[in-house]
């Protein structure tokens, strides 16, 4: 059984108030660069609006420390935002869902590869999930997701192409080593134009 009673930021006795820093709800008010509306204060992870992973603090902890250190007016990218689930099998997702594609009237396309057409899933006796890629009307990654072995490792490459506005083409013309679980990108951003060449349906 799990239970979740969320989270909250833990701003008690950092004398935010005392600053004059803006909060909304609970959360420090920052820009793009993670600046406050005080010149040369910046916050990052759990104080500030975004999603509450390690992962993301430690992006916006970068950017606010060039800024602040090297002025170099640099921005947070919320575009490509990796989450993943440790269970068995793990699962794994970046950008856009087909729900938030189609609520938002993107023309959008879908390929999607299983596990078991893979070589190396099935020597590993883990052939259970897939991996699907969503591109946009001019074919740039904008989302994906996988379930299977390994799912946390392989969004990394997926997670590039959404922040990089990569298209599947491209990304399919990549070599991808074999055997491994990684071809079942190559295999999914095929199947997006309807040319994966070891489709298991």
């Amino acid at each position: 059984m799990l239970i979740a009673v969320g989270r909250r930021p833990y701003t008690e006795g950092l004398g935010v108030e005392d600053l004059g820093l803006e909060i909304n709800r609970g959360k420090i008010t920052v820009n793009a660069c993670m600046e406050t509306n005080i010149e040369g204060i910046y916050a990052i992870g759990d104080l500030v609006v975004g999603p509450d992973l390690a992962h993301v603090a430690s992006r916006e902890a970068i950017i606010a420390v060039e800024n602040a250190l090297l002025d170099k007016k640099k921005k947070m990218s919320y575009k490509a935002v990796p989450g993943c689930v440790f269970t068995e099998p793990e699962v794994a997702s970046v950008g856009m869902k087909e729900k938030s594609a189609k609520e938002a009237g993107i023309n959008y396309k879908v390929g999607k590869f299983e596990f078991r057409g893979l070589g190396k899933a099935q020597a590993m006796g883990k052939f259970q999930g897939f991996v699907k890629v969503i591109t946009d009307e001019k074919d740039v990654i904008i989302g994906a997701a996988i379930i299977g072995e390994r799912a946390t490792d392989m969004l990394g490459e997926l997670t590039v192409a959404c922040e990089l506005g990569i298209t599947a083409e491209q990304l399919g013309e990549v070599i991808h080593p074999h055997p491994t679980l990684c071809e079942g990108i190559m295999e999914a951003v095929h199947d997006v134009h309807k040319q994966c060449v070891h489709s298991v349906e």
